[in-house]
């Protein structure tokens, strides 16, 4: 363990003489290096006793820390794989149900499509059977018409020939009866 340490503090310990070989032969002695490397040692072993127990409760404190976000992690995805499953399942339900809606919309469609017709073949026996009946009562009309323009034009034909084979005094007599008959 100790042995560890060793090679942790050594950089720090050959820093200072870094720092004494770069100043380029200013004067610079063995017996400076000693006290600079002393100096540091004392430095660095102060530090370690003070702030051994900050850096180890922080470094301890922050593991704790990210451990619990590591759980909330973990729960919150197993909260969203379940979620996930559950919409899923949601979704599969709602395409079941949409092709029952269609189902039964074109049943109903198909059903009021039919009513259509049946309605639309009433409505054509219905037209024809008054077409057949107003047919075959202007058929009955124009029958009464002609008979009519046929009677009156025997009628007229037959004053005619009455006229002109009788006399004056037989059409007066003739109309004479025909008024008083009318008259009753």
């Amino acid at each position: 363990m100790s042995f560890r340490y060793f090679f942790y503090a050594l950089p720090l310990l050959l820093a200072p003489a870094m720092v004494f070989a770069s100043e380029e032969g200013h004067g610079a002695s063995l017996s400076g290096l000693l006290w600079r490397v002393l100096v540091f040692a004392v430095f660095v072993t102060l530090m370690w006793k003070i702030l051994k127990d900050r850096i180890r409760d922080g470094l301890s404190s922050n593991g704790l820390r990210v451990q619990k976000e590591i759980d909330d992690a973990e729960v919150a995805c197993k909260a969203a794989v379940q979620e996930l499953a559950d919409y899923t399942g949601k979704i599969a339900d709602m395409g079941k149900e949409l092709d029952n809606m269609k189902a039964a919309a074109r049943n109903a469609a198909e059903k009021e499509a039919e009513t259509m017709i049946a309605d639309a073949e009433k409505a054509v026996v219905k037209y024809k059977e008054m077409a057949r009946r107003t047919i075959a009562a202007e058929a009955e009309k124009a029958k009464t018409d002609i008979r009519k323009e046929v009677m009156l034009s025997a009628i007229a034909e037959a004053e005619k020939q009455i006229f002109a084979n009788t006399d004056n005094e037989t059409r007066q007599k003739f109309m004479s009866d025909n008024i008083s008959k009318i008259g009753e």
